[in-house]
């Protein structure tokens, strides 16, 4: 038996709070509270580094230094983006960083855009296995498919109606682009933009999982999406640490209860066997990690049943990053650009070593300089190529590129994300699942037992309504609990709602179960 010892918190820490997870809510919302409120939080992080689901990587190769991101890797906007705005202090009305953090730049709206290069085709029926086609064949189909993900935002955002059924997007943009009257080829096309969509959403297999309906109530930030390409997304993790004391956070502390109801107030028990006491607990880890502690009784008690209902309406899908250096360049291929792939529907033949993750790569861009390709997957093509060893990626990687390009392709070392490998992540970002209510998306951060004692809280951008699967959501929906908590700690009224605060939601407690 373990015996958990003596609480280190300080017997007049009556405001400290017990934040679990040091990744962006946590660290946000631990700045927060000291800057803003003067309460201390110790953070209880289980990896072994601060970031959470953002990580960048150092690199040399070719005589180059260059900075790659694992994880989160863009800014969704730059007017009123919180992570954007914490990094630049002084460009609150700037569409573009300071020089000096100067940024490649993507129009995520833009999916045509992918199609403005001429793609490649894979057709394992031919003796020429890939070929290159002009932007206009698969061109019109990519406009039509982004006309369709515009028309997206002007869904109904009001709850369903009793008998109605909410639509799969892969749905609505089938019916919108007139699906069953596309040639085989341009279903090809766009087959290639759904396994994009399923990377930017973070959904899992297909877009057939993710709700239109609910996916309406994401709010895009107007400026350009830009990407940190000189420091990583890591600066904004080290701009919340700047903000910290060391002490604050304590690394390889992984939680295995939090009794929330206890008499004395919540307590924390910890795999080191150590107990901490603490006056509130903001629980911030990813949605898959939360199912998971909930499969394990890890809250006691057990969540009441409409926040378990809630939980499970929302998903956290499988994105793999893929980055991969060679060894001399890539002939007759566009210097740092992002070329789509277009995979014909006939299985590879016998002779061809071809592993069936490699369908799932919709793009691969390439950086001639740096000698470098990077390529997206998702779903089951990513937990496959994820749970290979380094070997068995060097080799099936290879083979991959030499088909893709149609050429020998000698490859160095190819590194992974490997996030739904990872027992503390779990997966990638969030998104609406297909009969997600507006209730769940907006209950979701509700505290517990109730919005007057909001003792246990939630954190992270799963929990954001507006602003899910973004770095600014996750750091927003910090900042929205350390302002709820100090609020409670210091038996100071609110001074308004806070983000996912709702009229209809400051009129009664949040305590059923319904």
């Amino acid at each position: 038996m373990c015996d958990p010892g003596p609480s280190s918190l300080p017997e007049d820490g009556r405001h400290s709070v017990a934040i679990v997870g040091a990744g962006l809510a946590g660290l946000s919302a631990a700045s927060r509270l000291r800057l803003r409120h003067g309460i201390h939080a110790t953070l209880f992080e289980a990896q072994s580094r601060p970031g959470g689901r953002v990580l960048s990587r150092q690199l040399q190769h070719c005589g180059h230094e260059f900075v790659i991101d694992l994880g989160a890797t863009w800014w969704h906007g730059t007017h009123g983006n919180a992570a954007y705005e914490l990094v630049f202090e002084n460009a609150l009305r700037r569409d573009a960083p300071r020089k000096e953090e100067e940024s490649d730049c993507w129009n995520e709206g833009d999916r045509a855009l992918l199609f403005s290069t001429s793609a490649i085709v894979v057709d394992f029926n031919s003796h020429v296995r890939t070929s290159r086609i002009h932007p206009r064949l698969s061109l019109s189909v990519a406009r039509a498919y982004d006309r369709a993900i515009g028309a997206l935002s002007n869904v109904d955002s009001h709850p369903l109606k009793t008998g109605d059924n909410d639509r799969s997007m892969r749905d609505t943009l089938e019916r919108s682009v007139n699906y069953d009257a596309l040639p085989d080829f341009e279903r090809c096309v766009f087959q290639t933009l759904d396994n994009l969509e399923c990377c930017w959403n973070g959904c899992s297999n297909s877009t057939r999982d993710m709700s239109t309906h609910r996916s309406s109530q994401y709010i895009t930030l107007p400026g350009d999406n830009v990407r940190p390409q000189h420091t990583g997304m890591t600066v904004v993790v080290d701009k919340l640490l700047s903000s910290l004391q060391p002490a604050q956070i304590l690394y390889n502390k992984s939680v295995t209860s939090v009794h929330w109801q206890h008499e004395q107030g919540p307590h924390l028990h910890f795999s080191d066997c150590s107990l901490r006491k603490a006056r509130a607990v903001l629980w911030t880890p990813s949605l898959n990690v939360t199912k998971q502690a909930v499969k394990q009784q890890l809250f006691r008690p057990q969540l009441p049943q409409f926040k378990l209902k809630h939980l499970e309406q929302r998903g956290q899908g499988v994105v793999e990053k893929v980055f991969v250096l060679l060894e001399t360049h890539l002939l007759d291929f566009v210097s740092d650009a992002a070329v789509p792939i277009i995979w014909l529907p006939a299985p590879p033949p016998a002779t061809l070593s071809c592993a069936a993750w490699c369908k799932g790569a919709f793009a691969i861009l390439h950086s001639a300089e740096k000698r470098l390709v990077s390529f997206w997957l998702n779903g089951d093509p990513a937990l496959e190529l994820s749970q290979l060893s380094e070997k068995q990626a060097l080799e099936q990687v290879s083979s991959f590129l030499s088909l893709v390009c149609d050429q020998k392709v000698s490859v160095t070392s190819v590194i992974r994300s490997n996030w739904c490998c990872n027992p503390f992540v779990l997966g990638s970002y969030s998104y609406p699942r297909l009969g997600c209510s507006l209730e769940s998306v907006d209950r979701l951060a509700d505290p517990l037992p109730s919005l007057e004692k909001p003792v246990l809280c939630f954190a992270g951008e799963g929990t954001h309504p507006h602003f899910y699967s973004t770095v600014h959501g996750a750091i927003e929906s910090g900042y929205r609990e350390a302002d709820r908590i100090a609020a409670f700690l210091t038996r100071t009224p609110d001074v308004g709602p806070t983000a996912t605060d709702t009229p209809r939601r400051q009129e009664k407690a949040l305590t059923s179960d319904t």
